[in-house]
């Protein structure tokens, strides 16, 4: 029984200090591996959505504006533009005007930094607060009634939370009013 109680206190060696601080070093080394790696996939991931938000609301804008463009008609009697226009580009090519099929007078302009529409006097803001916009530029090829008009639209776009990833985009929209 002696030879028993020998072995077993033999085998019933401890963790030495240094092994000790070792295994701490390294559990420690992993965990704030794996917190950095979690920070940094949020981080990611912030950035996806934001840019996600931008790309959707421009493409709302863009429908938008597309869609009203193209059904523009020629204002034979100088209501809202120039008689016998079918668009008009002031501002220093940061406002476009036309008559829309709803004989409403229309207006997409540049206002510190967004982008807003005014039809009939009634104002409303198409980008939200987070979106800024920059560079808006409207330009007009074409005139009525010799050739197909169209209008080039211009910007550059950046959410608010990222000002270092702006966003070019451009489109050409034509008419369909061919007088």
């Amino acid at each position: 029984m002696n030879k028993i109680l020998e072995k077993i206190r033999k085998q019933q060696a401890g963790v030495t200090l240094l092994e000790l601080v070792v295994a701490i070093s390294l559990f420690t080394m992993l965990i704030l591996s794996v917190t950095q790696i979690f920070n940094m996939t949020l981080r990611v991931g912030a950035n996806v959505v934001a840019s996600q938000k931008v790309q959707k609301e421009m493409r709302y804008i863009f429908e938008v504006i597309s869609k009203e463009v193209r059904m523009a008609k020629v204002d034979k009697s100088g209501i809202c533009i120039a008689p016998d226009w079918l668009f008009v580009i002031s501002g220093g090519g940061q406002e476009l005007s036309f008559l829309n099929k709803d004989d409403e007078c229309v207006v997409y302009s540049f206002v510190d930094d967004s982008f807003s529409i005014d039809r009939d006097g009634v104002s409303e803001e198409l980008t939200s607060d987070e979106i800024v916009v920059e560079d808006l530029e409207f330009r007009r090829f074409g005139y009525t009634p010799a050739e197909q008009p169209a209008i080039l639209l211009r910007m550059t776009v950046y959410n608010k939370n990222d000002s270092n990833k702006k966003i070019n985009l451009q489109t050409t929209i034509s008419s369909r009013d061919y007088e």
